[in-house]
């Protein structure tokens, strides 16, 4: 009979209150509203969040609570599903979940499998595996990387927040694919309630990054993802966005250099540019140890350069941060805004 109290009373803590469930660390220090907009990495889901955010519930169902992890978003927030994380299955008919790659595998193998977040996922539906191979077609050519397809997605995302929150100011957050589309976003709608971007692993452009990473072999490479996907080799990237980005927006690029996914060559491309196009409010943290999906986790020294210089960022231009961090992190993002 005790035992069966004392395992009633954990399984009811860890629905409820999780692993690792606490309130934000830090509040709005200038008495006026703010909420978050997050656009998610390629082939991830808004369970990418487990990294930013302590504890919440994913649209698919499932509470999302972790360990470790930073904690530089808070709530209200709203996550930008891309077109290949939000289709509908082909067969209305049928009340199936269409069990889709982009949002559990690249979380499982990179974040859960290793352990890296501590995160933990408490299942509330059942996915289904699709009937039939047409959804991982569209899947495949639906992923699009930070242009015309997810900038509309954002900007779908953004109006359906104000709608909610209309009188609250946005900070835009976004990690690699996301950070891409957040940025263009930026340039093409220039949405006034944004008051600052904060972008991780962020590309100049697909073109430089192949470059950077596989030489002249780039153009096989770039023609097989117009094949596959709706990326165009002559559409939007955020290096020809340069111009239309307001210089009154505050920006924070992030970067690593052992990041192989997005070389930090193309994060700092991208800065030196801004820089060039007289935008004071840019900043570039670039950490030393930590892979593309690994900013947060992979290096001690990394995770607290991340943490303490985004909230003295967001403490430098009066948003909501905590103090103890933004007071870490004063002197290392001072640092964040020389020409390099």
């Amino acid at each position: 009979m005790k035992f069966k109290v004392i395992k009633f009373i954990f399984i009811f803590k860890l629905c409820f209150f999780g692993l690792n469930l606490y309130p934000a660390n830090f509040v709005n220090s200038n008495n006026k509203n703010y909420s978050y907009i997050f656009a998610p990495g390629l082939t991830s889901t808004e369970m990418q969040l487990a990294k930013y955010l302590p504890y919440f519930k994913a649209s698919t169902g499932e509470i999302i609570s972790s360990k470790s992890g930073i904690h530089t978003i808070n709530k209200p927030i709203n996550i930008c599903k891309f077109a290949e994380i939000d289709f509908k299955p082909l067969n209305h008919k049928e009340k199936l979940s269409i069990f889709n790659p982009s949002r559990y595998l690249y979380y499982f193998f990179n974040n859960y499998s290793s352990k890296k977040f501590s995160v933990n996922i408490k299942n509330q539906d059942k996915l289904k595996f699709a009937k039939t191979l047409t959804s991982y077609t569209i899947l495949v050519s639906k992923i699009n990387i930070g242009q015309k397809q997810d900038i509309s997605c954002l900007a779908k995302t953004y109006y359906e927040h104000i709608s909610k929150y209309p009188n609250n100011n946005i900070i835009l957050y976004g990690a690699s694919r996301g950070a891409a589309a957040a940025f263009n976003f930026m340039a093409e709608y220039n949405p006034k309630q944004v008051k600052a971007i904060v972008l991780e692993g962020i590309f100049d452009s697909i073109h430089n990054l192949l470059m950077k990473k596989i030489g002249y072999f780039h153009t096989v490479i770039e023609n097989l993802l117009m094949l596959l996907t709706s990326y165009k080799k002559d559409g939007v990237a955020p290096i020809y966005n340069i111009s239309k980005i307001s210089k009154k927006t505050p920006i924070l690029l992030i970067t690593s250099k052992a990041d192989e996914s997005v070389p930090y060559t193309c994060t700092l491309n991208l800065y030196r540019a801004l820089k060039a196009n007289n935008h004071e409010n840019v900043y570039i943290l670039i950490l030393q140890k930590s892979c593309h999906v690994g900013y947060i986790c992979d290096d001690k020294e990394d995770k607290q350069a991340y943490e303490s210089v985004v909230h003295a960022f967001y403490k430098r231009f009066k948003l909501p941060h905590d103090k103890a961090l933004a007071k870490k992190g004063k002197a290392k993002f001072k640092l964040c805004n020389k020409n390099i």
